[in-house]
């Protein structure tokens, strides 16, 4: 059993920062040269001359008296040694056949145990018991502290630093190849894949994630993997990829059977695919909401059926997520991913990629559509899995899609509400609130900038309607340019909202979602949302939206009602309904620039003319006295302008 760490009463370190313990107590080794020849006597396990230790130190190019020097360094280590351990139980350092040497138990020194740890896992891998090798190497791993020899000096010490570290990257490939056989799914992929970025050139790396992405149901980031290898081996190198990534590449492409993992008994290994996407960055002001789903999900009752709709742009996805990731134990049979928006809406394909991503090969997947259904209910009706679907388009890939199993979780995103009889319980992700949308912009672009101009920061986040998207965009700008105070970049937003061109690229990304949403409404809807848009008041209802639009009341009211269910509008107690100011700006520009200044100043006719009949009625509970509005004084107001751009720039 590895023992050696920090807390052991006797420990000598390489493998990080050097360091000596001896009963308990920290030895003191010194300045970094005197810790180089300490390193040197215990890693070489010989005896070192004097000139052996010059060599050490200098190299070819030692200074005048450096063997004086030598011999001072080894004086005081042997020191510090007998103060630590005077009786020599432990260590010693001895002089004699002309030279040095510290005595030592192997099982004290990092290096040395590790490599008799590393023998160990091999015979227990080798003798079958591959679990105990696993545990055993994860344990060696664990040796490692940071940088070997941090603290040291010389030409020996920076050559040693490298076999370490090489020794490293060979134990921890030795431990993810495990990993990979045993427990692909268990976060491996992970591991892999910041050792891929750290090592880039080290093709096994790329092989072992190759490997654990097909056995989690990855097949296409498999693919995506080698071909990154390929391309930068070639820019860095000028080589092809080895015969070993060469033909794990074919055989992921042929989908070949035989890279299943295997059970004991030699029989392919169920798949457990981990399909989840890794987070973006940390989620901020939803922790309410997160542990609500998370309660859902891991409640035990059931198949849990869930939806998240909102706004595009305020996070859903990221939110579905991360709950996912924290529910995920709970589904011992795998997680599935899909992302309809990029995938498709076709059923036959996304059921092919789910019966893949269970382990079916390629060539047993059936043809038709309906085949595939059949055999995705069967493969998922003994399984417990958690499904998640991002962007559903609708009813048809909802019902397609949806695991069969009694303990099998459902979780969707939409960008409206979807009604199947599957019966899912829907949730709303609206906007952040104030001061969620404040840290986020901090989060970002940096507390000390934020709250240096905290007043206009919170008019930024206002300005974006606490939308998570443009907060994230305002953020990414305000590190963009960090000359830039934060009140230029609110007031270039504000321009921008009315006119994009500064930062149209950044407007581009934030109207985006807008757009999507558009695009699902027949033109009539559309054009009657860009409409509302224009008017300069905080709420309608379905009698002014009914005069604004030239509309009944009643056809009003289902235009109304039509938008909130795209979330382009917010229902209000009362029989009102506003807009986000950021919705606001982006179909206020379009209503002038498809429908035309002559429908737009129309409409605003009819709605200053119904709220100005009536301003005039007198309010029930007013007491016969009639309740001023700002309402018809801000719609005349637009009608004395054109363009809302032409008037700012009218005006300046």
């Amino acid at each position: 059993m590895v023992h050696v760490s920090p807390e052991s009463p006797h420990a000598f370190a390489f493998l990080g920062p050097v360091r000596a313990r001896l009963h308990g107590r920290e030895v003191a080794l010194g300045s970094p040269q005197q810790q180089a020849v300490w390193a040197a006597l215990v890693l070489g396990d010989r005896v070192l001359t004097g000139a052996d230790l010059v060599d050490v130190l200098w190299g070819e190019t030692p200074p005048r008296g450096a063997r004086a020097t030598v011999r001072t360094y080894v004086s005081r280590l042997r020191a510090a040694l007998t103060a630590a351990d005077p009786a020599g139980e432990v260590a010693q350092l001895v002089t004699g056949n002309g030279g040095y040497r510290v005595r030592v138990p192997d099982e004290v020194v990092d290096v040395r145990l590790a490599e008799l740890e590393a023998a160990r896992a091999r015979a227990l891998a080798d003798g079958g018991d591959r679990p105990a090798a696993r545990s055993v190497l994860r344990e060696v791993a664990g040796l490692w502290t940071g940088s070997p020899l941090t603290g040291a000096v010389g030409p020996w010490v920076e050559t040693r630093e490298q076999v370490l570290a090489g020794r490293q990257a060979e134990l921890l490939e030795e431990l993810w190849e495990l990993d990979v056989d045993l427990d692909p799914a268990g976060g491996v992929v992970a591991e892999l894949t910041d050792g891929v970025r750290e090592e880039p050139l080290r093709e096994r790396r790329h092989e072992l994630l190759m490997l654990a992405q097909y056995r989690t149901g990855r097949r296409a980031a498999a693919l995506a993997t080698y071909r990154a290898a390929h391309d930068v081996l070639a820019e860095e190198l000028g080589i092809e990829p080895g015969p070993a990534l060469k033909t794990l590449h074919r055989r992921v492409l042929h989908d070949d059977p035989t890279l299943r993992p295997r059970t004991a008994a030699g029989r392919p290994a169920p798949v457990r695919p981990a399909q989840l996407p890794p987070p973006a960055g940390a989620l901020v002001g939803r922790d309410a909401l997160v542990a609500e789903l998370v309660a859902e999900l891991t409640a035990g009752d059931g198949a849990p059926r869930l939806g998240l709709t909102g706004l595009g742009g305020m996070g859903s996805s990221a939110l579905v997520l991360e709950v996912a990731r924290r529910a995920a134990p709970t589904y011992p049979d795998g997680q599935l991913y899909l992302d309809l928006r990029a995938a498709g809406d076709d059923v036959g394909v996304l059921l092919g990629g789910l019966l893949r991503s269970l382990g079916t090969p390629a060539a047993d997947v059936p043809a038709g559509a309906g085949e595939r259904l059949a055999a995705w209910r069967t493969a998922s009706s003994s399984r417990r899995l958690l499904v998640v679907l991002d962007h559903v388009p609708g009813p048809a890939q909802l019902q397609a899609l949806a695991p069969a199993g009694p303990g099998s979780a459902l979780v969707v995103t939409a960008p409206r509400r979807v009604l199947t009889p599957s019966g899912l319980r829907w949730w709303t992700v609206g906007p952040l609130t104030p001061e969620a949308s404040l840290q986020l912009l901090a989060d970002r672009a940096g507390h000390d900038r934020v709250h240096a101009e905290r007043e206009v920061s919170a008019a930024l986040v206002a300005a974006c309607s606490h939308q998570p998207l443009a907060v994230v965009v305002a953020a990414a700008r305000l590190s963009d340019r960090p000359h830039w105070s934060v009140a230029q970049i609110s007031a270039q937003l504000d321009a921008d909202l009315r006119e994009p061109v500064v930062m149209a690229a950044d407007c581009a990304v934030v109207d985006a979602p807008f757009a999507r949403v558009q695009a699902l409404l027949p033109r009539a809807l559309d054009d009657a949302a860009c409409l509302l848009a224009v008017p300069d008041v905080d709420h309608l209802d379905a009698a002014a939206a009914g005069a604004l639009l030239e509309l009944p009341v009643d056809r009003a009211q289902a235009v109304l009602e039509a938008l909130v269910d795209v979330h382009l509008l917010v229902a209000e107690p009362g029989g009102r309904y506003r807009m986000l100011g950021l919705v606001r700006a982006v179909l206020r520009r379009q209503a002038w620039a498809r429908q035309g200044a002559g429908v737009v100043r129309a409409a605003l006719r009819r709605l200053a003319d119904h709220l100005t009949c009536r301003e005039q009625v007198p309010t029930i509970g007013s007491g016969g006295r009639q309740l001023p509005d700002p309402a018809p004084a801000a719609v005349l107001a637009q009608l004395g302008g054109g363009h809302p751009a032409d008037r700012e720039r009218t005006s300046a």
